[in-house]
């Protein structure tokens, strides 16, 4: 077992959909100094995790950030920017007309701007 204070650690797993990061920071610190951030849906863990890290370190200032991302698309929802999609589309006419090209406009063509759709979680 390592007995220094100082030291950093960063793990990344999947678990049930979602991708759970955990990074850990400590420095020497004459008294036990937890900051346990997690995303605002698991503020309930703060305690678990900080009760869980008394069992192993006994002093020094310890960083925890968790964070938490869902990678199921069950409770996500893609939503189509109408007004960036006709901008687009208009600057491809307009690039068509001025350059005499070809009229190959189509769905597959204007989907490549991926900015025109945005991923939001369901509520």
């Amino acid at each position: 077992m390592i007995k220094s204070m100082t030291g950093y650690g960063r793990h990344e797993a999947i678990l049930d959909g979602k991708k759970i990061s955990c990074e850990i920071k400590s420095v020497n610190h004459r008294y036990s100094d937890y900051t346990i951030k997690t995303p605002r849906y698991y503020g309930f863990m703060e305690e678990r995790v900080r009760t869980y890290l008394s069992d192993y370190i006994s002093r020094g200032k310890v960083d925890v950030y968790i964070s938490v991302e869902s990678y199921d698309t069950i409770d996500k929802e893609i939503r189509l920017n109408k007004e960036l999609a006709k901008s687009y589309i208009n600057a491809l006419y307009e690039l068509r007309d001025s350059f005499g090209l070809g009229d190959d406009i189509s769905v597959s063509t204007v989907s490549r701007y991926s900015d025109i759709f945005k991923s939001e979680k369901i509520e």
